[in-house]
């Protein structure tokens, strides 16, 4: 059986209530904060977290068994100034970073996506420079290591095109003290490695999503039949870069209460979770499910509203 006191590492941003989130209380400390976006199975966090004790560090990952995996090591190495988040690193970056509150980031690898039509799926593009111009602190790094130098020249072009940075030149098989486990193995198959670096020079924030995150119920002071809400299957909301769509609806034997399956959008940042329509005295309450908490994005809140509209007007 598993030891779960070794996954104690993992930050649920969910279950705080303010957002950027406050990363000295997290850390219990003041240090300067290095992140690295997309950690694999941990080994370079590590590694670099035990060479730099007076820091604190992060490593974002999506992948639930590469953070397990992480959270591993890092209780192997007794090491209290690790944390660990599983979530998509241009939401987390954009969200949950104060301006000037990162040191250091690194990227290790990213995948590519080398075809075009998958080109939406990679990381790095001008809105993701544009988030560590708010992030980073004034002279702050970015760091990337990549065996595609397609891949490390498109990166040089997106910092060279934003004033906030000074970009250095792409070089080749660059040496560092701290690898990874695929960088090793590309250099024993002669794999040429480009590094990158740019350094923040100037300053300029973002407009974040989660900068208001009040999300109030909605009572719907009249009576309902269970058809208005099954009715809903299938609606779908495009509101900019806003969208929701409800995808199923469930509910219980006696029809007092009803679970809406949603999908939300936020530039393209995908949540999904239940709506919760159910008997509240006379009437009925449309709120979020507390099974699963998303973020109250702009677009999260549209769906709760949204649907308290239709509910409110069906007659």
């Amino acid at each position: 059986m598993k030891d779960v006191s070794i996954l104690k590492y993992e930050i649920n941003p969910r279950l705080y209530d303010h957002f950027p989130l406050d990363w000295e209380k997290i850390f219990q400390r003041k240090a300067p904060l290095a992140v690295e976006v997309g950690c694999g199975n941990g080994e370079f966090l590590v590694n670099w977290a035990q060479s730099q004790p007076d820091w604190n560090f992060l490593g974002i990952e999506l992948s639930l068994a590469s953070a397990e995996r992480i959270q591993s090591r890092i209780f192997a190495h007794h090491l209290q100034h690790v944390r660990v988040l599983r979530d998509d690193a241009r939401f987390v970056l954009s969200e949950l970073f104060a301006d000037l509150s990162i040191t250091r980031l690194v990227m290790n690898f990213p995948d590519p996506w080398p075809k075009k039509k998958h080109q939406e799926r990679r990381l790095l593009n001008s809105s993701f420079v544009a988030t560590l111009g708010a992030v980073l602190e004034i002279g702050g790094s970015f760091e990337l290591f990549t065996d595609q130098q397609w891949y490390a020249a498109e990166a040089k072009e997106y910092f060279t095109a934003n004033s906030l940075f000074r970009c250095g030149e792409i070089e080749s098989d660059f040496k560092r003290e701290v690898s990874t486990k695929y960088e090793r193995k590309w250099r024993e198959q002669y794999r040429q490695i480009f590094h990158l670096k740019a350094i923040k020079k100037r300053h300029k924030s973002i407009v974040r999503l989660l900068e208001n995150t009040d999300m109030p119920h909605v009572y719907i002071q009249r009576p309902i039949i269970p058809s208005e809400i099954e009715n809903l299957k299938g609606i779908e909301r495009i509101n900019a870069d806003r969208v929701f769509a409800i995808k199923e609806v469930f509910s219980t034997s006696d029809k007092q209460a009803f679970l809406l399956r949603t999908v939300t959008s936020d530039r393209n940042y995908v949540q999904n979770f239940f709506l919760l329509v159910a008997r509240h005295g006379q009437g009925f309450i449309v709120k979020i499910d507390s099974g699963f908490q998303p973020y109250r994005t702009p677009a999260v809140k549209m769906a709760v509203e949204e649907i308290s509209k239709i509910l409110q007007s069906v007659s």
